[in-house]
């Protein structure tokens, strides 16, 4: 249970916790990083935070940089044309809603303690706004669609994994669709396909400002980070396109011109 040193005592029954998915007793599943002691608004550190180190972030891939989210209308062709994979092995609490997956399981819900944990699906899942945002080579390179599956559930963003069946090039094709909207999801995006081991599209790398927005988490700072690794990306292939053209220009300025010959009278 998270416990704010600074205004509770170790058994204090006020200790609450509250972000941005609403209160909570015990540990926080939903904001990854930090929390908000109810009482006295002070950050706490997640205890369980996990970093993205520099040789990890090295390893992304830039495949989906360049790529374009495409419209889908997702109200039809389920599932002879797309198909949503949902995360498998899930669990619910009986008592206080938390969720937890199989393989870590302990006999107990690690949030109440309670055992009446029971199987958990998403009875609202799937695509909601009809945008395709694709993932290059996923089948190929990708972490395998029922892994992708749970990390994306488990980083708490608003995407699902998507399977075109007979995609654009007539081939099955792999890609994310937002669960939600009404809001920029710019962030989220990026997220996801950081979480799946791609560096995030150009498109979704303009973050917008939030207000009260917490830019100092690691979360942040590793999005930030991975966007500005994209951008970079982008602008070395633009550089060579641009000094590419420039030799081409400097070529057919240097080159004699066409249909001339020596002799001519």
């Amino acid at each position: 249970m998270f416990l704010c040193p600074d205004c509770h005592p170790k058994d204090c029954p006020r200790a609450f916790i509250e972000n941005e998915f609403g209160q909570s007793r015990g540990p926080c599943e939903k904001c990854h990083k930090t929390a908000l002691c109810v009482d006295c608004q002070a950050q706490i550190p997640h205890p369980e935070e996990e970093t993205m180190t520099t040789t990890e972030l090295d390893n992304l891939a830039c495949d989906a940089v360049n790529t374009k989210s495409r419209h889908v209308d997702w109200s039809e062709g389920w599932p002879e044309k797309w198909e949503y994979i949902e995360p498998t092995g899930k669990l619910q609490c009986g008592s206080c809603f938390a969720e937890v997956y199989e393989d870590t399981f302990e006999g107990a819900c690690p949030s109440c303690g309670a055992e009446d944990l029971a199987e958990y699906r998403e009875e609202d899942g799937g695509p909601m706004m009809n945008y395709f945002y694709p993932i290059p080579d996923f089948g190929e390179y990708g972490p395998g669609s029922d892994k992708a599956a749970r990390l994306l559930d488990e980083a708490h963003v608003a995407l699902c994994l998507i399977r075109l069946n007979g995609g654009e090039y007539n081939e099955d094709e792999w890609g994310l669709a937002l669960t939600g909207g009404g809001m920029d999801l710019s962030w989220q995006i990026c997220e996801a396909f950081i979480v799946l081991g791609y560096l995030p599209p150009l498109f979704a790398c303009e973050l917008p400002d939030f207000a009260g927005h917490d830019y100092s988490t690691e979360r942040s700072k590793r999005i930030v980070e991975a966007c500005r690794r994209s951008a970079r990306f982008a602008a070395t292939q633009g550089n060579a396109l641009f000094n590419r053209l420039n030799k081409l220009e400097d070529a057919a300025t240097a080159a004699p011109e066409r249909g001339s010959t020596d002799g001519d009278v």
